[in-house]
């Protein structure tokens, strides 16, 4: 989470959103040495650290569970209440149910999208998703040999010098370690999909497999079956993905990746070709989940907001949510909230005079149910009915 939001600009590994190194960042230890449970009380008191050391204005909650508590609601009304603006995970169940603390009124809930801004399947949905991130085969920064270097390239067969096409690949969760470099042969799938017997034939070389209904371990199982050196699966849409070849009862010895849609059409173009597939210890991976989402907004308002720290909490919430990218249905919906974070439109329209002249919400006056509809950050119950202040 920490190096999705600051990451240093420096030619190594990944860049945060804020890679100038001027963003301190205060880390709060919530769960214990298994990271697995903690108490909502426990939540409401390292909120309560944040805001009493009084120089946090953001806090980041990849985190979350499925019932809500006065307690937790209390301590997340209190940071907005002291300009601290709570972001927060919307939750991985792929389902509509509500996550705390998201789902409280005065949290920003993050919802996650993939590298071509289509909703991601685990992502949660519901009437609480405000705002939208990346978060799918997301990479960024992990202890020191904890994570995987991932390099895959066209060679020179006769030579063994590596080409200039480079794809982004991932990992696979339990894939081997290992440098091999190999013809790109395309494992010919009986049902379009991946189908065992496809990689007959792939003895030697590197196979290339579609993405499809059979489990990713069973298609790195036959290709390392029929003498397969690597495998190399690409997705059946555009985005880049991620996934695991674990606990299948097969170990699986050779170097198994993932690719883009977009990589695979031009790696089928390519077949017959040398192709090198390099997989080793290193300092970074992908990671998917609203909890890479969310460190993403977490970074763009820090940005924003640094630009003019006398903006209040509200103004940075309002200004996120009306300049995001609309990527769903029209307007605000379940699945992306008003859509993606945007820093350029949010920078180009930093306003914070309490009110955004253009904001395309909710105007002063009208009807709301939370305060992430109004173009104020207010949203007052007056007379018996609740409106935009």
């Amino acid at each position: 989470m920490a190096g999705t939001i600051s990451a240093l600009d420096n030619a190594i590994g990944v860049v945060g959103v804020n890679g100038n190194g001027k963003l301190p960042i205060h880390i709060v230890k919530l769960f214990g040495d298994d990271g697995e449970y903690a108490y909502s009380s426990d939540l409401a008191a390292a909120v309560g650290k944040c805001i009493d050391e009084g120089k946090a204005r953001i806090i980041s909650m990849s985190l979350g569970g499925g019932t809500p508590t006065q307690t937790e609601k209390a301590a997340m009304d209190n940071a907005l209440a002291n300009n601290v603006l709570p972001i927060a995970a919307a939750g991985n169940d792929g389902n509509n149910r509500k996550s705390y603390p998201a789902a409280y009124d005065s949290v920003m809930s993050v919802a996650a999208v993939d590298s071509v801004l289509s909703h991601a399947d685990f992502s949660q949905w519901n009437d609480d998703v405000e705002i939208a991130g990346p978060g799918v085969a997301v990479r960024s920064t992990v202890p020191n040999g904890q994570g995987t270097e991932v390099q895959v390239t066209l060679t020179d067969k006769l030579s063994g010098q590596r080409g200039q096409s480079n794809f982004e690949a991932a990992a696979f969760l339990g894939s081997a370690l290992g440098n091999v470099e190999g013809t790109l042969y395309r494992c010919n799938a009986v049902d379009g999909l991946g189908s065992p017997g496809d990689c007959d034939g792939a003895s030697g070389q590197v196979c290339l497999i579609q993405r499809g209904s059979i489990s990713f371990a069973e298609k790195v199982q036959e290709c390392q079956r029929r003498g397969g050196f690597a495998a190399v699966i690409y997705n059946n849409s555009d985005a880049l993905f991620t996934g695991t070849v674990e606990g299948t009862g097969v170990q699986i010895k050779i170097p198994a990746v993932a690719v883009s849609g977009i990589d695979g059409a031009t790696l089928e173009s390519l077949v017959g070709e040398g192709l090198g597939v390099f997989v080793s210890k290193g300092n970074y991976d992908f990671y998917d989940g609203t909890s890479m989402a969310t460190p993403h907004v977490s970074g763009v308002a820090a940005a924003v907001w640094s630009q003019n720290p006398k903006c209040k909490a509200r103004d940075i919430r309002v200004l996120l949510d009306y300049t995001a990218q609309d990527v769903d249905a029209s307007g605000r919906d379940v699945n992306t909230g008003y859509g993606v974070v945007d820093y350029g439109a949010a920078l180009a329209n930093l306003d914070c005079d309490g009110k955004q002249e253009n904001c395309t919400l909710k105007k002063s006056g009208a009807a709301c149910t939370s305060m992430s509809e109004c173009c104020s950050g207010t949203c007052e119950t007056k007379n018996g009915k609740k409106a935009c202040r």
